[in-house]
């Protein structure tokens, strides 16, 4: 019996746009290149095998291919991936519903193996913006040229609502026609330039278009007018989603006449904004954090291009920082903190600040990402600029600390650590590949000074599987100089220093239940012999207040929120 006959036509539908989100159309037309930098190209590198994703549910029975068919918005998401036969067919399925156009694959890479069938494709999506474009309501156009720009933003699109321009090859000339794109777009809510050899000096910021505008996102290398923008922002009213990206080549001097015309005490408020990131100079960031007053649950993500090696200027960023916490702190201080030791780039740590702790934590080594797991502060900064920024951000407020890598900077780790006074919980965590450096991090546990107020420490169970946790042991020949050595080591000092842990977690639950059935091929430990994992397991098992639990248990969600 088909249950899904059952099914009402809407909730299929529903279920078909769930499908057609989670699982996008790709082919071997996908040449996406991965890119670094605006300023790094590397080999793109093809899909082998077609995935056309959700058009499989036509395939499904007679009446999943006419609900999916007869259902417009289905189809209406056009892109060079499609092929020219998929092209064809969703313009013709997609009816009169607004249409989202993306030219990424078509526009470039024209030396690949598909340059006859992207040729073939681009006249068509070129076409169909000329001549749909009143059905249009979200654009992406990746490197268009000039001549084609100005041909194509001479209507009126009325339904157009996002747009995006991406050139990150080329060098656009100072003269690129941009206020065409808010002349054509009365309804322009999301404007995203990533565009950074264009000149925004002329860019027109007093436009009326731009007054109903919700997200702004803007990456850019050559001056930017921060007076200009300051004096727009203001008239902003519904902006909720800021992003400023700036390469540096010059830095601006630390100089609040030379940036705006402004006073400080006269900060333009944005009470709409939800989300603010900047990656900017040290230089910028004052300025901006000096003259936007921002709402106490505004998202803050900060990331310095090219930190300043003056000293005046890492200070007064931290002045800054400091002023805003304090203001954050009266309302809703945070209580929980993740730090990530990057082991490249010059922005080399991570620090966010949250209200929420998250047990699976994934840290955002991309800045372009949007603030995550409702992160009230994320703040990319080089580690030796940390004994300057950290104390500006009250982090006496936070009593539980997650860190990653903490093993590719050891003195950082205890810099770090000294400017949590009353974190009581702590999980160490790392990259797979960097697994044993965080030996490092929990050596410096040994010391009862550093987190003195620490209670528990749980070692995060997607990194220190049962294999990682028993490596080094040999109970037979007394040779136990791994992680669990380490463990009784640091329980050990702080018993001794009267700073005891009450509690340190190891999630090998499921895999010691493997072993002690005699399953060994089952675990993480396959290559090692039974006898040994055996003797090993005994070994952790009689350390004196190491916990053995589940992979997916959280020792802290049963903590209040406020200790």
């Amino acid at each position: 019996m088909d249950r899904t006959a059952t099914v009402p036509d809407e909730v299929l539908r529903a279920v078909f746009s769930f499908v057609q989100a989670v699982d996008p159309i790709q082919s071997i037309l996908d040449y996406r290149p991965r890119r670094s930098s605006p300023y790094t190209k590397t080999p793109s590198v093809p899909h082998v095998h077609s995935k056309f994703g959700w058009i499989n549910v036509t395939y499904v029975d007679r009446r999943w291919r006419r609900v999916a068919i007869d259902h417009a918005v289905l189809w209406t998401k056009l892109d060079g991936s499609l092929g020219t036969v998929w092209l064809h067919e969703f313009i013709k399925r997609s009816r009169e519903a607004p249409l989202s156009i993306n030219n990424y694959d078509v526009s470039s890479f024209t030396n690949t193996p598909t340059a006859k069938l992207r040729q073939d494709i681009a006249p068509i999506l070129g076409d169909l913006l000329l001549t749909d474009y009143a059905r249009l309501s979200s654009l992406f156009l990746f490197a268009p040229t000039i001549g084609f720009h100005r041909d194509a933003f001479t209507r009126n699109f009325d339904a157009l609502e996002d747009i995006t321009v991406e050139d990150i090859f080329s060098a656009m000339p100072a003269s690129y026609p941009l206020h065409l794109l808010l002349d054509c777009a009365p309804r322009l809510h999301r404007l995203r330039f990533f565009l950074p050899n264009c000149d925004f000096t002329t860019f027109d910021w007093t436009h009326k278009n731009l007054s109903n505008i919700g997200s702004l996102d803007m990456t850019m290398a050559e001056r930017f007018q921060i007076p200009d923008f300051l004096t727009a922002l203001q008239r902003l009213n519904s902006l909720s989603h800021l992003t400023l990206t700036h390469y540096v080549q010059r830095r601006c001097p630390l100089s609040c006449e030379a940036c705006s015309t402004a006073r400080c005490e006269d900060r333009v408020r944005v009470p709409s904004l939800k989300t603010m990131m900047l990656e900017l100079s040290s230089e910028m960031l004052v300025h901006l954090l000096r003259h936007i007053r921002l709402p106490s649950d505004t998202r803050l993500s900060l990331a310095s291009f090219g930190p300043s090696k003056d000293e005046s200027v890492n200070y007064a960023l931290s002045r800054e920082l400091s002023q805003l916490s304090r203001s954050r702190q009266e309302t809703s201080p945070p209580q929980f903190a993740f730090v990530d030791f990057q082991p490249t780039g010059a922005n080399d740590m991570t620090i966010e600040l949250s209200q929420i702790a998250d047990y699976h934590r994934i840290f955002p080594r991309n800045r372009r990402r949007k603030p995550v797991h409702d992160a009230q502060l994320t703040l990319y900064y080089p580690l030796e600029r940390g004994d300057i920024l950290l104390p500006s951000l009250g982090l006496s407020f936070a009593h539980t600390l997650s860190v990653v890598d903490a093993g590719t900077a050891v003195n950082g780790a205890i810099l770090q650590f000294t400017c949590f006074p009353n974190v009581a919980r702590l999980r160490l965590s790392g990259t797979a590949r960097q697994g044993g450096a965080i030996y490092h991090g929990l050596e410096v546990l040994k010391d009862a000074a550093v987190l003195s107020e620490l209670r528990f420490l749980d070692m995060d169970a997607t990194v220190f599987d049962l294999r990682m946790v028993l490596y080094g042991i040999n109970c037979a020949s007394g040779w136990r100089d791994g992680l669990v050595s380490t463990f009784e080591k640091v329980l050990q000092a702080r018993k001794t220093a009267g700073k005891p842990l009450q509690a340190l977690y190891v999630h090998v639950e499921e895999e010691i239940a493997l072993v002690e059935q005699g399953n060994v091929n089952g675990t993480s430990c396959m290559y090692w012999p039974m006898r040994k994992v055996l003797e090993a397991v005994e070994c952790l098992k009689a350390v004196e207040g190491l916990i053995i639990v589940r992979k997916d248990y959280d020792p802290f969600s049963s903590w209040p929120s406020a200790c």
